[in-house]
């Protein structure tokens, strides 16, 4: 039975459809045991969820993240150090420093002014053999209307270190 396999592990994107981040995309499969679901009893993935069975269900900001269950991290915020152990061959262990993000981000709110919202950074790529650490930051705030692409385009933001 496949709830009781180890729980697969990966370097790269985790796809949508994958078990457990189709769950959070609101797609829950049915699981014969979902007791024996090693998601559930790490806390990847509520058991409540998995007992209900196979539905279809609110997706959840979780799905954003490809990262396998092993390597995702609860929400960063900047200023941390992550260590990476046996995961380069540089070195068996490598500290990696999150710098701090933006202090103020503003976006759009229309009629000519730009309202503050709060930095959150989404996602965090750490490719160790290449020296390389890239980090999305974002913010949102409601939106008036639906926007078409050219108005996209030319909205006005700002970004401040």
């Amino acid at each position: 039975m496949w709830a009781g396999q180890p729980i697969p592990a990966g370097l790269g994107w985790f796809g949508l459809l994958w078990f457990p981040r189709c769950v959070f995309f609101g797609m829950v499969p049915d699981v014969p045991d979902p007791h024996l679901a090693l998601e559930a009893k790490r806390g990847v993935i509520e058991l409540v969820t998995l007992e209900q069975g196979a539905q279809f269900c609110t997706p959840d900001v979780r799905n954003a993240c490809g990262a396998s269950p092993g390597l995702s991290v609860p929400w960063l915020v900047g200023g941390e150090t992550l260590l990476l152990e046996n995961l380069s061959a540089k070195a068996p262990k490598l500290e990696v420093p999150i710098p701090k993000g933006p202090t103020r981000m503003r976006i759009d709110g229309r009629k000519g002014k730009l309202i503050d919202v709060e930095p959150v950074l989404s996602t965090v790529l750490i490719e160790p053999d290449a020296d390389s650490l890239t980090l999305v930051w974002r913010g949102t705030g409601s939106a008036l209307r639906s926007y078409s692409d050219e108005e996209l385009e030319h909205m006005p933001f700002e970004v401040s270190w």
